[in-house]
């Protein structure tokens, strides 16, 4: 008995052990169940395979008291799929992103689904008893943008369409887990060590370092400027015609509603619930508006050259749109082709333009404009910020590889096929005598001569995997000159003889320093025209990760906000400027047929005040 007796202890220790072995691989739930907070879910990114993870968070506190987000921190766990350091960005929080800090820690053990995980945090503030923080968007990129799959990330269910309760994702208090399941047999680490440094806004690819840009996002949009947006008509480009010039995509209406139009996707960008006084959603406008710009007949005409200046905004909002899931999702699956389908038209006009190997002096439709050469891509800013901006917004809309393979294996008559098929009558009517410059280039009308648009692009030997370093080629440019209060030998002048505060600083727009058929000329509604491109396309840059830091960026800030600064100032005190060896007044509203306020730049005021004058150096 004795020795059946101490077989039965031996067995019981062995019992016990194997049990505490399984235990010990079983995932960690809560160790604070009576816990008041939970987490709740809803995926900003449903795609399969994506180059940024987004998530929606919110903490739920269904307690009688309240408690300090400082002692908070939520644990979104992936797969990073790739050996590749991670960035990490708040791009709205209901809190003010200035509160959220966030970080990508390897996990100690990692499993299938799980060998990283995003800690989000709280600088301050308080939830209190029987309310939630209300929504915190979170992204999640690789340093060279390759794809994660989504699939396998513990945390991810596209399932959820609304804010849902989800113990994928873990919460802690003070570093205990007090709500959800861990993915892994061991405990996370409350204090982890970071591998990429949180910021409050999108760090590029192409860098000097790796060091994120810091740049708070807007604590709030002027409400009158979301119902001016919201109230404009669907975005609708006319047809190129004679009768137009050839030129629609330049027109005060067409500029100024492209403008509405970008500024509705920035907008939604940061608040995606935001509304207009009228109760009208900022979003379900966008949609629309895509949606009317992709019927069929309306889409810009990609005819590269001074159409820019609509067609720039154009862009830059579908970029914007496209990685919106809350708004791309909205599409159809055959209104996302037409947009794919517009946005690789407007790269082959910007191609067609500014590729090193072309040097055409005419715009793609120069029959429709009257057999005249309006077309030379050494001119002004006015000219260059358009389409070159186009190009780096295609960039970044299909990557720079894909976007060059399409370039280099471009068939006109396959492609203007395709065109016919969605209705886009007027990228038709101005690409109806395209197909040889296009394919193979040669000479044009107006002594020009180029290779055509099958060439992988660059622009001063910048290669589409820098937009940044194309951003600076167009900045170098625009904002080359020193700031004067007084140009063109004097016959230009602010109105009220004052002096720009930025008066002697490097930065001044070449507009106010040029010369043209007349002679010197200085004027500020050329120099609107320049900037205004200018400013989207670098808020798109800087969002979408492909800004960052070093010398040329903060160079390339300080020129702007110099730039801008001078800009701002002379249209409000008023400009009397020289062009064509004749005066004219331009202040935010003069002309009013065509100035500055008949051009949308009270949404690019919007975008310069609320969003990019905060961007600061490294």
């Amino acid at each position: 008995m004795e020795r059946i007796s101490r077989y039965l202890g031996l067995g019981a220790v062995c019992l016990l052990v194997i049990m505490m072995g399984i235990l010990s691989q079983l995932p960690k739930t809560s160790h604070a169940a009576s816990s008041p907070l939970k987490v709740q879910y809803i995926p900003d990114n449903t795609s399969t395979t994506t180059n940024k993870l987004q998530a929606g968070l919110q903490i739920v506190n269904t307690g009688s008291s309240s408690v300090a987000l400082s002692g908070l921190t939520m644990r979104y766990w992936f797969t990073r799929d790739t050996n590749q350091a991670i960035s990490v960005f708040c791009d709205y929080a209901a809190v003010g992103c200035s509160n959220v800090t966030g970080t990508a820690v390897a996990v100690s053990q990692p499993v299938a689904t799980a060998d990283y995980y995003i800690q989000v945090g709280f600088t301050s503030g308080t939830l209190n008893a029987n309310a939630n923080t209300g929504k915190i968007k979170i992204r999640a990129s690789k340093a060279d943008f390759s794809n994660f799959t989504q699939t396998n990330d513990y945390s991810f269910n596209a399932s959820f369409t609304t804010f849902t309760d989800w113990q994928n994702v873990t919460l802690y208090q003070n570093g205990i887990l007090v709500w959800g399941v861990e993915p892994t047999g061991s405990s996370a680490t409350p204090t982890p060590t970071p591998t990429q440094t949180q910021t409050t806004t999108p760090t590029p690819t192409q860098t000097t370092t790796p060091t994120p840009t810091p740049t708070p996002p807007p604590t709030s949009f002027d409400q009158s400027q979301i119902d001016a947006a919201v109230a404009t008509p669907l975005l609708a480009f006319p047809a190129p015609t004679t009768a137009n010039s050839g030129r629609p995509g330049d027109s005060p209406t067409a500029v100024y509603n492209a403008k509405a139009f970008y500024f509705l996707a920035l907008v939604n960008w940061y608040n995606p619930n935001a509304t207009a006084t009228n109760g009208t959603s900022v979003a379900s406008r966008l949609v629309a508006s895509i949606g009317q710009l992709v019927a069929g007949g309306n889409e810009p005409d990609a005819n590269g050259g001074l159409e820019g200046w609509g067609h720039n905004d154009t862009a830059q909002g579908l970029l914007l749109a496209r990685n919106e899931p809350a708004v791309w999702n909205q599409l159809s699956s055959t209104q996302q082709a037409k947009v794919n389908l517009l946005m690789q038209a407007l790269a082959i006009a910007a191609n067609f333009d500014f590729n090193d190997t072309n040097n055409f002096n005419q715009d793609i439709d120069y029959y429709l404009e009257g057999n005249q050469c309006k077309f030379n891509k050494s001119y002004n800013p006015n000219y260059r910020e358009g389409y070159l901006n186009i190009m780096i917004a295609a960039s970044l809309y299909f990557g720079p590889s894909t976007l060059n393979t399409f370039f280099t294996s471009f068939d006109y008559t396959s492609f203007n096929q395709q065109l016919q098929s969605a209705g886009f009558t007027n990228i038709q009517a101005a690409w109806a005598n395209a197909q040889t410059p296009f394919m193979s280039g040669g000479s044009d009308n107006c002594s020009g001569t180029g290779s055509g648009v099958r060439t992988a692009f660059t622009y001063n030997n910048i290669p589409l995997s820098n937009p940044a370093g194309i951003f600076d080629q167009l900045a170098i440019f625009t904002y080359q000159d020193t700031v004067t209060s007084t140009g063109a030998g004097g016959n230009a002048y602010i109105a009220d003889n004052t002096t720009s505060p930025y008066q002697g600083q490097q930065g001044m727009e070449h507009e106010f320093n040029s010369t043209d058929s007349g002679g010197a000329r200085s004027d500020a509604l050329y120099a609107y025209e320049g900037w205004m491109n200018s400013i989207s396309s670098r808020t798109d840059i800087t969002l979408l990760n492909a800004w960052g830091c070093g010398t040329t960026q903060t160079q390339d800030i300080r020129l702007e906000s110099v730039g801008s600064g001078d800009l701002l100032y002379k249209l409000q005190h008023g400009y009397e400027g020289y062009y064509l060896a004749q005066s004219r007044l331009v202040n935010e509203t003069t002309p009013s047929s065509d100035g500055p306020s008949a051009k949308g730049f009270y949404f690019d005021q919007q975008v310069w005040n609320v969003v990019l004058s905060k961007v600061q150096p490294c």
